[in-house]
Formats: structure tokens, sequence, C-alpha cells
């Protein structure tokens, strides 16, 4: 127990006492406070909107879990990546168990979940407001779920159990992100079964999955289909079928090796200490994948990647679900190593090369840092804090040099200790005005003390819409350019609000209407022709963002 207790520890250290102090970025996660807010606010927890308008890209499970996570904590930035944060959580718990069932060693199992939450990759998505953990955690309590009762040799109560978990946490996974997850834990599962030469199974064991599959979706699908009836045509066609096979506008096209890079390089920083898994397959891999549970992690980690791989569509995050049977065979292979009785170059050479790179990057940027800006050319807010920075990746980098030199536990304590010093220190001490209109909320808090949001009209872009509306709390702001809302906005009681080219100036020139606010990322000639600058009242750029007043034109242009 008190292995688990120091996994519980770390994940408390870098992920959620950090979870709340930095800024929300935009789009995503203004988006994902945005859609759980206006639940809250209609009563409604079945149709998502997004800035008033129909916003059916996701399913709804993922802006309810929020919305309950602000009714807990209330409306901050806490609880609006809680639920990311704690379905990372889960997920490593589902490894734990995995690994220890396997291992039988306590030892062993806490470990996998030290470097499964020091993943990159899933520290960055468990510690922001995306759906991809929540999702993660349902692929990976089907996966767990699933390999457990393939373990059992007869249908009994706990297989029974442990096959309806599946069925449910596959639901789950849909009800967050659609039919993707059922496929992840489907080609997963196939190619574990054919490698095992288990044909049998492969009709068997999805029988009673299936059947709590369609027992979790039927009744929430119905219900949305009957508020929304275009929400199912739009989410099928729209976000898996023209995804996977037709990609363009935003779909997010890109070669076939794209994800694999993503991959290894999302294991980092623990992926340094995971290069002495090596020399734990070097000259045993015949008895090392006879294991069953390694060739299901290889299985669900190489056919899912497959998969994305071939879809015409690409986001990084895809990868996420295959950081948790990786993580599996990676940490099995590690432990064989690290108890090889062997040298351990491959485990400690790594690290130390590591506490190099850290050591000399802190030391380095302090210096830099601490000159005068006529030397360095360069002028950096918030230097004083950058500084600190340096400090902790150079004491980070010390750690791993001077803790005992050939204690594989003490430079895994150094790895994990250092890494929780560095994510608060980047976490409290970074200067977030650096990015500009990418965290534009307190821009925008400090634009409302000189425009009123309460005009009666505000136009703007896609790319502002989420954060504005978050702000200012208007859900009738009209866009100059559809982007993602352009379904939405089709709709007849919300076309009005998406100007084309034509409708825009006519707006503009129309005499006795009332003042507009227009907010708009480096405003050009494009966006407001010099033939209508007479009227503009005042304008103020923050941030790379242009807020311009427009008076009501005397006559007609």
């Amino acid at each position: 127990m008190k292995y688990y207790l120091l996994v519980f520890i770390f994940f408390i250290s870098a992920y959620i006492i950090p979870l709340g102090l930095r800024p929300k970025i935009t789009p995503d996660e203004f988006r994902y406070a945005a859609i759980p807010m206006e639940m809250i606010e209609r009563g409604d927890y079945t149709v998502p909107r997004l800035a008033g308008v129909d916003y059916f890209e996701k399913p709804t499970l993922g802006y309810i879990l929020t919305a309950g996570s602000f009714k807990v904590f209330g409306v901050n930035n806490f609880a609006l990546r809680f639920p990311a944060a704690a379905a990372a959580f889960l997920s490593t718990v589902f490894l734990m168990i995995m690994i220890a069932q396997h291992t039988k060693d306590d030892r062993a199992a806490a470990l996998a979940g030290l470097i499964y939450l020091s993943c990159g990759m899933v520290f960055a998505l468990g510690t922001t407001a995306v759906l991809d953990s929540q999702f993660n955690a349902a692929v990976s309590g089907a996966l767990c779920c699933f390999f457990l009762a393939s373990e059992e040799k007869k249908l009994d109560r706990r297989k029974f159990f442990l096959l309806a978990c599946a069925g449910i946490a596959c639901g789950l996974s849909f009800w967050l992100k659609g039919l993707v997850g059922i496929a992840v834990v489907g080609v997963s599962m196939l190619g574990y079964l054919l490698w095992e030469k288990r044909y049998k199974d492969i009709f068997i064991l999805p029988w009673i999955p299936f059947v709590f599959v369609i027992l979790s979706i039927l009744p929430w699908a119905w219900k949305l289909h009957r508020e929304a009836p275009d929400f199912w045509r739009y989410f099928i066609e729209e976000e898996h079928l023209r995804r996977f096979f037709n990609p363009d506008g935003g779909q997010h096209k890109e070669p076939f090796y794209y994800l694999w890079p993503i991959l290894i390089g999302g294991l980092f920083p623990a992926g340094f200490c995971l290069i002495g898994a090596i020399g734990g397959i070097a000259g045993r891999a015949k008895e090392f994948f006879q294991h069953r549970i390694v060739r299901f992690s290889v299985a669900a980690t190489i056919l899912p990647m497959v998969f994305f791989s071939i879809s015409g569509g690409k986001l990084a995050t895809y990868v996420l679900p295959c950081y948790f049977p990786l993580t599996i065979f990676l940490t099995l292979a590690l432990v064989k190593y690290l108890r090889s009785g062997g040298d351990l170059k491959l485990f400690f050479v790594p690290l130390r090369i590591l506490g190099y790179l850290f050591l000399f990057a802190g030391i380095a940027g302090c210096v830099f840092l601490l000159l005068p800006a006529q030397f360095t050319g360069v002028e950096i807010p918030g230097g004083s804090k950058m500084t600190l920075l340096g400090v902790i990746l150079g004491i980070w980098g010390a750690m791993l040099l001077f803790f005992p030199r050939h204690s594989w536990r003490w430079q895994m304590a150094g790895l994990f200790i250092g890494l929780v010093m560095a994510i608060q220190g980047t976490i409290a001490l970074f200067p977030y005005p650096l990015l500009g209109y990418k965290m534009p909320e307190e821009m925008l808090n400090r634009a409302a003390g000189e425009f009123d949001f309460n005009n009666e009209i505000i136009i703007t872009t896609p790319s502002m819409m989420h954060a504005l509306s978050w702000v200012s709390g208007r859900r009738d702001i009209m866009l100059t350019n559809g982007g993602e809302f352009s379904y939405g906005m089709k709709k007849d009681d919300q076309k009005h609000r998406l100007l084309g080219r034509k409708e825009f100036l006519e707006i503009l020139g129309r005499p006795g209407r009332p003042e507009i606010l227009y907010v708009c990322l480096r405003m050009d000639e494009h966006d407001l022709p010099p033939e209508y600058r007479y009227l503009i009242k005042k304008h103020k750029t923050y941030d790379e963002v242009d807020f311009v007043l427009l008076k009501s034109p005397e006559r007609k242009l």
C-alpha cells in the first residue's frame, strides 16, 4: 500500500495542486468551459450548445462531467480541469491493477503508475480542459476489464461482471467521443486473441459487452435524437466518416507517419528511464513475448496506431489511448532489466545525460536572464521569475547527477521529485503574457474596463468567439466567418448572426443602428475598409487583438 501512496502523492503534487493556477488556453479550454456553463444556465444537459448555437462535434457526457465539477467546486479553472485530471488518475489505477495482477508485485505496479503519469502526453491532456483524458479513461477501463475477463477460464460471476464493465466502459467512451473508442477496444482485443490463436473466443467474448454497450447507449441516444433530430446525422457523417475517409477543410489532413513520432515524443520525460526497457528484451525476447499481457499490450498499442494512421484526418491527441498498453509493455521490460543484476548502463546513462542537460540549461538560462537587456538584445517579461525556473531546472539536473549513482531507486526519485518541482515551478512562475492572445481571459477583462461588452451588437471572428462569449456572458455575438460555428448558425433562429462580407458591410453602413463593438485579431483593411474608418469612436489593441467601437453613421454609405 505504501508504494501506491507514493503514486497518489505524485498525482496530487503534479496534477491537482497546480490545476487552477494557469489561465485558460484558447480555443479549447474556453470551448469546454462555455458548453457546460450554457447547459447549467439552460438546465438542459442533452443538447450541447456553444455561444448560443448547436454544437454537435461531441456527445454530451464530457460536458456533463464538467458541469458537475462546476457545481461542486464553483466556476473556476480548477473545476474546469478537474475531470481531465481525475480521469488520468483513473487510467493509472486500471494500469496498476493490470501490472499487479500479472506480477503480484506492488512495487512494479506503482512504478508503472509513476511512469504513466510522467509521460508528457498523459500529463498535458490530463491537466487541460479537453475530453481526451476522460475518453482515455473509458477506453483504458474497457481494455483492462476485457483482458482480465479473457484470463478467466469459465464464465462465472467474476467473468460476467468484467465483461459487463467492459461494455459499459465502451458505452461511456461513445458518449465522450463516439464510435472511435469501441473501434480501439475492438481492434486491440481482436489482434490479441488472434495472436493467442483463441479463435473461438473471438465469437464468444464480445456478446456480453455488446449487450451492455447497447444498454448504455440507447436511452441517451434516443433522448438526444428526440431533442436534436439532426445530431446523429451530423456527428456520424462529419465527425466520423468525413474525418476518416475524406478529410478537407478543418479535418486535419496529415500523412500516414504523422502520429508515430508524436507517440514516442509523448513518452518523455519518463522516456529517459524507459530506455532501459531495451535491455529487458534484448537476448530474451522469445521468453518475454510469451507472456499474455505483453502480447495484449503490443496489440493494443500497434493496432490502434495503425487505425489512427490510416485515418485521413489526424490530431496529435489521438495517440493518448496507446500510452496505457505501451506503458505496460515498457514497464514490464524495464523491471526485468532492473532485476537482471547487470551494470544497468541503459538505465543510468540516459538519466545522467538528462542531468547534464538540465544543469547546463538551468545555469545558462539564469546567466542569460540576469544579463542586462542591452547585452542580450531581448527583454523578457517576468525575467526574475524565469530565472527561478532556471534555478529549478538546474536543481533537477543536480539531483540526477549527485543522487547515489548506482541506485536505480534514488535515480527514479530524482526524476520524479524533480519533475514535480519543474511542473509546479513552471505553472507558478511562467510569464503568461508572453503567450498573448492564446491566453486571452486577462486581456479581455482589461478590455471590458474600457469597452462595454453589453453593447447591443458585438461582432467578432471564430478565433475570438469562445473566449469573448465566456468573458462577456453573451450568447448573441455575431460572426464574420462561420468556422466551426457554421453548422449551428445555419439554423433558422441563428442564421442572422453569421455575416458574409456583404451583410457585414451592410450592418456597418446602416443608419440609426446601435454602436457596434468589433473584436478581431490584427485588424486590416479587409476587416474594416477605409471608407468605414470614420465610424471609429474608440480603438485599442491588447495583445494583438483589436477592439473597435463603431458609432452609428448619420447617413447610409
